[in-house]
């Protein structure tokens, strides 16, 4: 169930990034990068899942 959580938060990160880079054209850093860069530096497992749960707009299924 955590392991799910978690990648429910990445893949929400993730989504928010693509977002971003559709709507601004001229980005000066490629999308793949700036993925592994949220990856690489993610927080503990542990501190994601005290933010997650801190925020009501998070539904988990």
């Amino acid at each position: 169930m955590k392991t799910k959580q978690f990648n429910n938060i990445v893949h929400h990160r993730t989504m928010e990034i693509i977002l971003k880079n559709n709507t601004v054209k001229d980005s000066s850093k490629p999308l793949i990068n700036e993925i592994r860069d949220v990856v690489e530096r993610r927080i503990s497992f542990d501190e994601q899942m005290r933010l997650a749960y801190c925020q009501p707009k998070w539904q988990w299924n």
